[in-house]
């Protein structure tokens, strides 16, 4: 141990000669006191005097801290150093593992997963066919158009079907026959150009739903909670499965896929062949919109108005909006946007956008905010790309799209032309009398179709507005036309079908 003080010599040294060593005396003067006594801090482990009132180095107290010998005092800051890093080790692996798990988890959201899925058993679609109008709004994205150059219809009756029963869904038509499915519970194929019953198919429950004909196969939803699936040259069934609430929507059949919404809160996607169930989609809320399907997503949209953008390979959702107010209108897709009309407006929404980790907790956590007065505005939310209000107005109808232009119906009885980029308002087109539109519209070339709930159809010149002519119906018409071959398709509230050419 050394000494606590130090020491001088009061004489030198008698330094080392052949045979002698060096020499010290004995006597010795004290030069200056030392203390052997020092201060672990507790707080970062600097080595401190005893006297110190604090660290030197952090400025923590000292005052109730045991001193300790300086070899003491190395030691536990040695064994304070050694129990920092491997804290330090710890927590950078914590921090790594989480990182990690989050890499995955962005990457398994982010990729596309096609290649790692067994692909549908068949490629039928209910698509856009010369000639066809194979589902609710001709085509699985909704556009409700047929742009090729055929015949127009010019307001005649060419024949009439009669059911029993108020008639609330579209026809579809496919190859030379017409597909409908009735008030009285029966789904029917009819022939094209007479009218007349080829087969019939009786189900267990009133009907809404607009079949969906892709392949061999004609795809009816059903109020009783069920899906038929029936042969379209036979009408017999081929299979049938049962949701946990009424189907309202109509099905789409995109690329041999089945997709349909139920009020059980649910999107379902089937293969359309086998019935064999891909994913589930629980929306948390009762749908009842029919879903509008490209090659990357299908869109839905709830009774209270919010927007589901879903994956179609995965089922997880990738985007969702809330809209203000409610709706009972059905999306349409073209390009980059999709198409929304409802109780408050209308609204272009880009479909790419996708959530990052832990947005839609942000964005929920800044509203409450905004409700509890803590912050003053709310940014515009993600993907909007313009919207449209219009003062005591209700929107009705699904959009309908052709070219740079989208049209909607309203409860007062206007027919809205908007630019489909811009939402600029083009025309606008009201009913005689003032009856509501409650079905979307149908379009063939220049000419747009659209029928109010006084059992009038109205032809309507697409670019300016212009009405052509008329036709008078005996009941309220609830359900959207279909055009195939110069020929107009219309349903009505007095139980006909109506063939107009």
């Amino acid at each position: 141990m050394r000494l606590p003080y130090d020491c001088g010599e009061v004489q030198e040294p008698l330094p080392v000669k052949p045979g002698h060593p060096r020499r010290e005396a004995c006597e010795y003067k004290r030069n200056a006191t030392r203390n052997m006594f020092v201060i672990v801090c507790p707080n970062c482990g600097h080595i401190n005097l005893s006297e110190a009132p604090r660290c030197t180095h952090c400025w923590s107290p000292l005052k109730n801290v045991h001193a300790v010998t300086k070899e003491e005092g190395e030691a536990h800051t040695r064994r304070q150093l050694h129990a920092r890093k491997r804290q330090l080790r710890i927590r950078w692996g914590v921090v790594g593992v989480v990182l990690l798990a989050l890499g995955a988890w962005i990457a398994y959201e982010n990729v596309n997963t096609t290649h790692f899925r067994f692909p549908a058993t068949t490629t039928i679609s209910a698509g856009a066919v010369p000639g066809n109008w194979a589902m609710f709004q001709r085509d699985p994205t909704h556009t409700g158009a047929v742009l090729d150059d055929i015949a127009l219809p010019q307001g005649k009756l060419k024949w009439r079907f009669q059911t029993d029963v108020e008639i609330f869904s579209s026809p579809s038509v496919v190859e030379g026959r017409v597909y409908m499915s009735t008030g009285d519970r029966r789904i029917l194929a009819l022939d094209e150009q007479s009218g007349e019953l080829i087969w019939e198919y009786e189900v267990s429950g009133p009907v809404n739903s607009t079949p969906a004909v892709a392949g061999d196969l004609v795809f009816t939803g059903l109020r009783d909670r069920s899906l038929v699936v029936l042969n379209k040259n036979t009408g017999e069934l081929e299979w049938q499965y049962f949701t946990g609430n009424f189907v309202y929507s109509s099905p789409a059949v995109h690329n041999g896929v089945l997709y349909l919404t139920s009020g059980d809160n649910r999107l379902y996607a089937f293969d359309a062949q086998s019935g064999d169930i891909r994913w589930i989609y629980d929306a948390g809320v009762s749908i009842s919109s029919a879903p509008a399907v490209n090659d990357v997503v299908v869109a839905v949209v709830s009774h209270l108005g919010t927007l589901h953008i879903v994956d179609i390979h995965t089922g997880k959702l990738r985007f969702d909006f809330i809209m203000r107010g409610g709706s009972n209108t059905s999306p349409s897709l073209k390009d980059n946007y999709v198409y929304i009309a409802n109780d408050a407006g209308v609204i272009a929404i880009d479909w790419h956008k996708r959530f990052l980790p832990f947005e839609r907790k942000a964005r929920y956590l800044r509203v409450q905010l905004f409700i509890w007065g803590f912050v003053n505005t709310l940014s515009p939310q993600k993907g909007l790309v313009w919207v449209k209000y219009k003062p005591h107005e209700v929107f009705t109808t699904t959009p309908v799209i052709a070219g740079d232009m989208i049209y909607v119906g309203s409860q007062s009885g206007n027919l809205y032309a908007f630019d489909r980029m811009t939402g600029e308002e083009r025309w606008r087109f009201s009913s005689d009398a003032g009856g509501r539109i409650r079905a979307s519209a149908a379009v063939t070339g220049q000419t747009v179709y659209v029928g109010d709930d006084q059992g009038r159809l109205y032809a309507i010149n697409a670019l300016s507005g212009e009405r052509q002519w008329t036709f008078q119906t005996g009941g309220s018409i609830a359900a959207s036309p279909a055009i195939a071959n110069g020929v107009l398709y219309l349903t009505s509230g007095d139980g006909n079908l109506y063939a107009i050419e």
